[in-house]
């Protein structure tokens, strides 16, 4: 807000100027951009107003990308119309481009590998299943079944949960594979001849693990640690949302859940005993 306050300021004296000197071709065009630029930013907050606030679109850096655009092409219009630049200069110019070109590169390298970082065990569950329904192991006869807690393994980028559970109240992976192939997949893991190994989460025989050993989440968890970072506050913020539309034992599950994976989350903690007031909190979480 500070630096949209401050960005208003500099267009008003902008235009006054402008009016003074009585440049009235350049107020045609920089107005024409704000236009754009004010037009775009109304659209979205508008259609975003519906489920967020106002403070949401501002923070999130994909709804201020065109207005970005806009206001870079402001820019370069004034530099090109009052800034006469030496050879010197426009090397200077092109030097200071270009590390803001190297840089951004770097950036977007960088976030290439925190994606890569994150992703890679759900691409090798993907491949695994992918090929054995290429190869034809895979198939309605003896079809693979995905736990519901499988997203619990992988780091929270690979699952939004509040999504999920908001609009995909039983979904998991499948939504990846085409129409003929989820009938590849099983409901009920006893109906399954393929499951998936939590451990190096390729595809495996059912009787080959003991499919319903328990505490192997956590051992992932404690042995890789990004796996349950963020996912506390996805819970909570998920168990809020059940408490709003009164459903309050899935409120109770994922109070619990952000618990587990952070001890020292105060809110679940909290919201949890404001929640059961009229029953003590179980054993497991007394402490």
């Amino acid at each position: 807000f500070m630096g949209g306050g401050v960005m208003g300021c500099v267009i008003i004296c902008l235009f006054f100027h402008l009016y003074r000197k009585k440049l009235f071709e350049e107020i045609k065009v920089i107005g024409f951009y704000l236009f754009l630029l004010t037009t775009a930013l109304y659209i979205i907050f508008f259609s975003r107003l519906a489920t967020n606030s106002i403070e949401y679109s501002l923070t999130e850096f994909r709804y201020q990308y065109i207005s970005n655009a806009f206001i870079v092409l402001i820019i370069i219009f004034i530099i090109d119309r009052y800034i006469r630049f030496t050879k010197i200069g426009w090397w200077i110019l092109c030097g200071v481009m270009a590390m803001v070109f190297i840089f951004n590169i770097q950036c977007v390298r960088r976030q290439i590998n925190i994606y890569n970082y994150h992703f890679v065990n759900l691409k090798k569950m993907l491949v695994s299943i992918k090929q054995g329904i290429k190869e034809r192991a895979i198939n309605k006869d003896n079809k693979i079944y995905i736990d519901d807690d499988m997203p619990d393994y992988f780091p929270h980028l690979c699952w939004n949960i509040v999504m999920g559970e908001w609009f995909i109240p039983k979904g998991n992976y499948q939504w990846v594979f085409s129409r003929k192939e989820i009938e590849y997949f099983s409901e009920r893991p006893e109906e399954a001849a393929w499951i998936i190994d939590k451990e190096n989460f390729s595809t495996i025989r059912k009787y080959q693990k003991d499919f319903f050993k328990k505490g192997n989440k956590i051992n992932v968890i404690k042995n890789d640690w990004y796996i349950a970072l963020a996912k506390d506050q996805q819970y909570l913020a998920l168990g809020f949302w059940y408490i709003n539309h009164a459903r309050y034992v899935e409120a109770e599950t994922m109070f619990k859940k952000a618990i587990e994976l952070n001890p020292r989350n105060d809110e679940a903690w909290i919201a949890l005993k404001e929640l059961t007031p009229h029953k003590p909190i179980r054993e497991d979480f007394s402490q």
